[in-house]
């Protein structure tokens, strides 16, 4: 069954999935992402920190995604989570003590169902992305996050996309929770 019929029937991870479908990653200005992160001239930073991300979630249900995850999240279901829980978009929730650009790479996958819908990103109001799918299946994206859409202390992460519920796809599920699309992966570096 695996993501389109949501619930506890959802239990094929996206690694299992994506083997269905081509990733599509965009990488956007390789050479504006390059020079906003080349830090090798920082004699204070050490080498193996340089691409480190600091924020990175798995989906895995560790206990440190709960102070980043905020509103919207399903329970993670082995290596993935679905985000629209109680009609709500998931929503990434940090702390900048510096604004400085950044790349945000996210790996979601988008049921058929929605697939012919936008899939917006909104970082502290501002729309980073917006897309339409070619179709279900998974969506790797990098984005670069500008100074302009940061700011200092507390950032949010708005993923955006169409409702929808098992049982409205499956009349004979019972599952009337509302998702929306599953993610695997999170960073920020």
């Amino acid at each position: 069954m695996g993501f389109a019929s949501g619930g506890s029937n959802a239990s094929d991870s996206l690694d299992t999935q994506k083997q269905n479908y081509v990733v599509e990653i965009d990488n956007g200005d390789d050479k504006a992402i390059a020079d906003s992160h080349d830090l090798s001239l920082d004699k204070n930073v050490d080498k193996e920190d340089m691409h480190k991300p600091f924020i990175e979630i798995d989906m895995a249900g560790a206990e440190s995604e709960n102070g980043v995850l905020s509103s919207g999240w399903w329970n993670s279901e082995g290596n993935s989570r679905w985000s629209g829980k109680d009609n709500k978009h998931g929503t990434v929730t940090f702390t900048l003590s510096e604004i400085k650009s950044c790349i945000l790479t996210v790996r979601f996958f988008v049921p058929e169902h929605i697939s012919d819908k936008h899939v917006r990103i909104i970082v502290n109001g501002s729309e980073v992305l917006d897309i339409v799918p070619d179709g279900s299946g998974i969506i790797e994206k990098n984005i670069e996050l500008s100074e302009k859409v940061l700011r200092m202390g507390e950032n949010n992460i708005m993923f955006k996309a169409s409702f929808w519920s098992p049982k409205k796809v499956d009349p004979k599920l019972k599952d009337e929770g509302s998702r929306s699309i599953a993610f695997d992966f999170i960073s920020i570096e």
